[in-house]
């Protein structure tokens, strides 16, 4: 069985996926497509907007055959140990190809960036960095470097997010010298980025920015509105206005940009979570941080500069807005202004500087509240494995197929490799326990949840 790999978020699943997952299946005639999904925390630094079961339902109900998770270590890192580590996944379950979407479209274009970032590695390192130092950061550093050694237009390709991505699958397979054949898939509609819907193919962004709007309702003071606003209004519905035309919500009619089946999934779980729904949780490990370090400035800086993208001046940050969140007296009048400094996307905005993106911000954030420091980056590299969160009929006769020849734990029932799993287990109690605080809902652990089937 002909196998493509698909490396995948679904945060949710929208009609773009389920483009890339068709022209994938086209482009290399595979009998059978594996995603490698993020679990409960995804690489922009965030909580996803479901937990992972219920993105993998999305995903086989929309016509994947396998999703397996990409271990948190990864899926929580930057670039390219984000894709490093999820190409290392499917090499591990087999796959014969990979298909990625890009913005440009242009496989050769960006095998060619690969290549060049992977021949002068040494070089480019030490010119990157005479660029960071000076105050740029390291995505803008690296597309001028690799201008300078080829031209502007070959370097252009670093400027997007789906481009930059791709040149780092491609990397990885060209590294560890796997036998993976790459294909990329042009990007429709909406950029990864666009919070506004502007076509049939809306961005991940967009629509979890639209699906937000929902609990705004619980802030309306507007009496022609009230408590009116239903869910079906939120996924159905359009825009909702009050007696004064005031947008309250800009939902648009999600079940549009979505196939059919992963609408429903999404309507039917409600118990959505936002960057800022992890606040407590990250304050909590800030002050246990806090107190092994004896309320001490310096210890406290060295502990947390043990979390990748930590700096001297970053962790020197992290201390004053943590003594600030238990020492300062807000003013009267302040409460709403000072209580938004201090959420998780408060933090990140102060944190972050000129030379630092907010996501390598959110990301180091996100790894100090898992507690997944340095020494646990090398984790999978030591234990490799395979989590398998759902299949379908096609996807279990894959399993069954690989079943004998496979290389690593191919892992369906998780109590059974407890240690080897704990940092993912962790991730997901977290992630679970921020859930029940939010809704007061109990989601069962990954100890008694198997795979997804369909």
């Amino acid at each position: 069985m002909k196998a493509v790999g698909l490396i995948t978020e679904y945060n949710p699943f929208h009609n773009g996926h389920l483009y890339h997952l068709n022209k994938a299946m086209e482009l290399t005639g595979a009998d059978v497509s594996i995603a490698v999904m993020s679990g409960d925390f995804v690489q922009r630094g965030e909580p996803a907007i479901l937990d992972k079961y219920a993105r993998a339902s999305m995903a086989l109900n929309s016509g994947v055959n396998l999703v397996v998770e990409l271990p948190v270590n990864y899926a929580v890192s930057s670039a390219e140990s984000f894709a490093d580590g999820a190409v290392k996944v499917l090499n591990y379950i087999k796959a014969d190809s990979i298909a990625f979407g890009s913005e440009s479209g242009d496989i050769d274009g960006l095998l060619k960036v690969a290549h060049i970032l992977c021949d002068n590695e040494e070089m480019l390192y030490k010119e990157i960095s005479k660029y960071t130092s000076s105050g740029m950061s390291y995505a803008a550093a690296r597309q001028k470097v690799v201008g300078l050694l080829t031209d502007a237009d070959t370097a252009a390709v670093l400027s997007s997010s789906n481009n930059i991505l791709a040149v780092e699958y491609l990397k990885a397979i060209i590294k560890h010298n796997y036998d993976i054949k790459p294909y990329t898939v042009q990007r429709q509609g909406d950029g990864y980025n666009d919070k506004d819907i502007c076509s049939e193919y809306a961005s991940a962004t967009a629509l979890r920015e639209n699906i937000k709007c929902r609990f705004d309702k619980e802030n309306v003071c507007d009496s022609s509105v009230g408590n009116s606003i239903s869910d079906d209004d939120v996924f159905n519905n359009g825009r909702v206005k009050n007696s004064n035309d005031d947008i309250l919500f800009t939902n648009i009619n999600i079940s549009e940009y979505m196939p059919e089946k992963a609408g429903l999934i999404l309507s039917s779980n409600t118990n959505y979570i936002y960057p800022d729904d992890i606040t407590g949780a990250l304050f909590t490990r800030l002050l246990d941080i806090l107190f092994v370090s004896g309320y001490d400035k310096n210890d406290f800086i060295e502990n947390v500069m043990r979390y990748p993208d930590v700096s001297k001046e970053i962790a020197g940050r992290l201390y004053k807005i943590t003594m600030d969140a238990i020492t300062r007296t807000i003013p009267q009048g302040q409460e709403s202004k000072d209580s938004a400094a201090f959420s998780f996307s408060g933090m990140c905005e102060k944190i972050k500087t000129k030379e630092v993106t907010l996501s390598r911000i959110k990301r180091a954030l996100i790894r100090i509240m898992l507690g997944l420091d340095n020494k646990h980056m090398e984790k999978y590299d030591n234990s490799p494995y395979i989590r398998v969160l759902g299949f379908d009929k096609k996807g279990q006769e894959y399993l069954s197929y690989i079943r004998k020849t496979v290389e690593v734990p191919l892992i369906t029932k998780t109590a059974d490799y407890k240690e080897m799993l704990l940092d993912d287990i962790h991730a997901a109690n977290i992630y679970n326990t921020i859930v029940a605080g939010k809704y007061g809902v109990k989601e069962l652990g990954d100890f008694v949840r198997g795979p997804v089937r369909v």
